[in-house]
């Protein structure tokens, strides 16, 4: 190394680990900001199309425990990046950072337990089946998936990502010889799905069925599986909870809607909304609109919306939402965003600045304005480079927009960027997408 790049390294490494700096302790690591430039690279570098951080996860418990499933994700995504660059054409399409390793949607995607070691993972990538072995056995996928769609009439048959490539086929052999045994030409489906367990799905009109369940019990579901009776029985649920809480939660906290997950019991729905019910008197002052009561989960989703766990006490379901904003609090923050958002239009730096309409508080908006409005104080000569066009705060702390930003179909012209970072934090990262030293296309 001459004697200049040696000096110039001194320099930069003072300035990065000096004690004493700052700005360097203040700028520690984001790692939402980490997965969004990993995954960029790994889309740029391998073709990478989607990357989930644990896309199956059901029982996440606080909101305070996301906040370790996204680091958790980013040490995974950070393994892969790295065997990637060992494993030529690995041909991935989709990964999801999980708890287990598995071979999933076909060949191009794959499950990777966070957790594994560089060693672990590339042994997985590598002991994969030979193209003409993957040929073989889609043809026979796509030819059991035949069979059954002459038997009835769905306008959408799958696997999960749940289910192994091998479970899947075996799901889809099962249903074929049941339905080689009956008549269920009347029957209509909008979508049934092979995965791991009978457990409902997002709506009613999704008929899940287990791909190991044995002959009867497939023969039971296609054939008195009922969605009309099913929506008919939730409903009679939600008349019972506005027969009996219906005025205290609309007066007391004016929530719009309150939704029960399809894998709750009746008496579970009525014990939830009944222990709201009885929190009202000290949650009446925050603002609500849609609140869901879960098997699992308490978590805070934006200023109005909540989950929270059924069997969750009156005095804990105060004690999980005490910290959300009030009424007060929220109309301030939001007139507060409206005059920033329209004092950053047309600036500049040529990037629109916004705020995630989904899951993200309003206070959380106000900083990301307010961060923006600081930067461009001090940083004058910032011009975005192309194809960035939109600036929008995400909160970088909850699971599911992170994975929104990561998978975004506009994540080719928009920067996400955490509206939880402090101002150094932001700087640092916006810095990337223009300016004098900007990468032409950072990520």
């Amino acid at each position: 190394m001459g004697s200049k790049k040696l000096i110039l390294f001194l320099v930069w490494s003072f300035i990065f680990f000096n004690p004493f700096n700052s700005k360097a302790e203040t700028s520690k690591k984001n790692v939402f900001h980490g997965l969004l430039s990993i995954k960029a690279e790994m889309e740029r570098d391998f073709g990478l199309e989607q990357l989930e951080c644990f896309p199956f996860i059901k029982k996440i418990g606080f909101s305070k425990d996301e906040t370790s499933l996204i680091e958790n994700c980013l040490q995974g995504a950070e393994t892969l990046h790295s065997v990637l660059k060992e494993v030529k054409n690995a041909g991935l399409r989709v990964v999801g950072i999980s708890d287990r390793f598995l071979r999933t949607g076909g060949f191009d995607t794959i499950l990777i337990p966070w957790g594994a070691s560089k060693e672990e993972v590339n042994r997985f990538l590598k002991d994969g089946m030979s193209w003409e072995e993957q040929k073989t056995f889609l043809n026979k996928i796509n030819e059991v998936k035949s069979e059954i769609k002459k038997k009835i009439q769905v306008s959408e048959l799958y696997c999960s990502k749940k289910i192994s490539n091998d479970q899947c086929l075996l799901g889809y052999r099962n249903l074929a010889q049941v339905l080689g045994n009956m008549e269920a030409k009347t029957k209509t489906w909008k979508r049934i799905v092979i995965t791991e367990s009978f457990s409902p799905e997002k709506e009613f009109e999704t008929l899940p069925l287990k791909f190991d369940a044995g002959t009867e019990e497939l023969r039971n579901r296609m054939v008195f599986k009922d969605m009309q009776k099913e929506w008919s029985d939730r409903k009679k649920i939600y008349d019972a909870i506005d027969e009996n809480f219906g005025v205290q939660l609309k007066r007391g906290l004016q929530v719009g809607n309150l939704i029960c997950s399809l894998d709750l019991k009746e008496s579970e729905c009525l014990q939830g909304a009944e222990n709201l019910t009885k929190a009202v008197p000290q949650l009446n002052d925050k603002a609500w609109d849609q609140v869901t009561i879960t098997r699992h989960n308490t978590l805070l989703r934006s200023d109005q919306n909540a989950y929270f766990k059924f069997d969750l006490s009156p005095d804990e379901i105060v004690q999980a939402f005490l910290k959300k904003s009030t009424i007060k609090e929220t109309e301030q923050n939001n007139v507060l965003a409206e005059r920033l958002e329209a004092r950053t239009k047309n600036n500049f730096t040529r990037l629109r600045a916004v705020c995630d309409l989904r899951g993200l508080p309003s206070n959380l908006c106000v900083n990301g304005f307010e961060n923006f409005m600081e930067f461009m104080g001090n940083n004058r000569d910032f011009v975005a480079v192309k194809p960035w066009e939109t600036l929008m705060f995400v909160d970088g702390s909850q699971l599911w927009r992170v994975n929104f930003a990561l998978n975004s179909s506009s994540r080719k012209s928009y920067i996400y960027i955490d509206a939880g970072a402090d101002a150094d934090t932001f700087e640092e990262y916006l810095k990337l997408f223009g300016g004098k030293g900007a990468l032409r296309h950072p990520l």
